[in-house]
């Protein structure tokens, strides 16, 4: 399930394999308004998509890795539409994470490869590897229905076995994209179409080497690169990252934390200044059911 906060209407939109509801946190009641059987959806389950929302438009983009198609929900008329997309396009079958920038009204998507799921030969001797694209940044403007392939230097980062697709988000009091995993901070700046990854600052965590020296993910050259692990409350993936508008940061919430050689629930949660480089913790660690406190 997906879940979107509709600033307009005030509900939080959920979306399904088969139903799209909003909860009312003011009377605390569910209802059922649309259907999630997209024109696109081909009877694939939703939970590794990757859902965005313009809030302008009122629109939320759903949008299948897998097999690059884009459908879009109007929250006005719930109802759902196929979005063409013109060429060229990003490569369709790898992970990928996505926001919605809202300073250009893009999508913005960074395609990804990891350690577990680089692209090999076959059985086939004569056949060769795909052409690899780790970490490739497109963007999409759904204006003019037309993607965008950003030219430069993306960085890496560590996902595990696969993203959630929930690990990126748009930052609006620094209008950048910020994309978070495993103790690496990387933001995208839509208007210049460039990616920097800001340096551990004093205001971070401590953070100590891992046992496991590094996890290697794959450049959009072919080639290997080495990410060093880190152990601390900011070694985590699978979290789910988003914008705190009130209060200026992006919160940093759950997943799986490394902690030397074993991994626990991620309890607590973070947040993150893009502007002044600095993590503040503002849920604690809990202790695990049934521990004393």
């Amino acid at each position: 399930m997906h879940v979107l906060y509709d600033p307009a209407s005030d509900l939080t939109y959920a979306f399904g394999d088969s139903k799209v509801a909003t909860f009312d946190v003011q009377t605390a009641t569910w209802k059922v308004v649309g259907d999630s059987d997209r024109p696109s959806r081909q009877d694939l389950p939703t939970a590794r998509d990757l859902f965005l929302m313009d809030e302008v438009s009122r629109t939320v983009y759903a949008y299948r890795s897998y097999t690059g198609e884009l459908d879009a929900y109007d929250l006005a008329n719930n109802t759902w539409s196929t979005l063409p997309q013109g060429q060229p396009r990003p490569p369709a079958g790898a992970d990928a994470v996505a926001a919605f920038d809202a300073s250009v009204r893009k999508i913005v998507l960074k395609l990804l490869f990891n350690e577990h799921g680089l692209p090999g030969p076959s059985d086939d001797s004569t056949s060769s590897s795909p052409t690899p694209f780790y970490g490739q940044t497109w963007t999409f403007d759904p204006a003019s229905r037309s993607w965008t392939k950003v030219t430069g230097s993306t960085p890496a980062l560590n996902f595990g076995y696969f993203p959630r697709g929930t690990e990126m988000t748009y930052d609006a009091a620094s209008r950048k994209t910020v994309v978070f995993s495993d103790a690496i901070v990387a933001t995208f700046d839509a208007t210049t179409g460039k990616w920097a990854t800001p340096r551990p600052g004093t205001d971070w965590p401590k953070q100590t080497s891992s046992e496991q020296d590094y996890s290697v993910v794959l450049n959009a050259d072919g080639t290997e690169q080495h990410i060093p692990l880190t152990v601390g409350p900011l070694s985590r993936i699978g979290h789910g990252l988003v914008d705190d508008v009130v209060n200026g940061r992006v919160l940093v919430l759950g997943g799986q934390v490394r902690t030397g050689d074993a991994w626990r629930k991620g309890s607590d949660a973070w947040a993150y200044r893009v502007a002044a480089n600095a993590w503040t913790e503002v849920v604690p660690l809990q202790p695990a059911q049934g521990t004393p406190r």
